[in-house]
């Protein structure tokens, strides 16, 4: 492992220090924008290879859509009451107050 300029570093320490000593400030940040280039660049390639990869099988791109799609809208469809219900207030003044009752008339038809 080398730094930006070509010298070794001590991995325990990381690459921002060289021969025990902090890197200049200006230096830190070169080194995080060669970092942040060399993962923008690495993500590039990924997301090009991945593009290529679901194109070549598209019965594998169809599932995998369909699952991401699934798996998104039954979320969707389970968060929403939940959000209502448990994590909203209900809109009264005094929330705390309120109480279920049950109907006797009804219990007793089923019967």
């Amino acid at each position: 492992m080398s730094d930006i300029r070509g010298e070794p570093c001590n991995i325990l320490h990381g690459p921002w220090r060289r021969s025990g000593e902090r890197l200049t400030g200006q230096t830190t940040i070169r080194h995080r924008l060669v970092w942040l280039a060399r993962w923008f660049r690495d993500f590039l390639y990924d997301l090009r290879f991945s593009a290529r990869s679901l194109l070549r099988s598209p019965g594998f791109t169809a599932a995998t859509l369909l699952s991401l799609a699934l798996g998104i809208g039954a979320t969707t469809a389970i968060y929403s009451p939940v959000d209502q219900v448990i994590l909203h207030s209900l809109p009264v003044r005094e929330p705390e107050r309120l109480s279920a009752s049950k109907s006797l008339a009804s219990h007793e038809q089923s019967h």
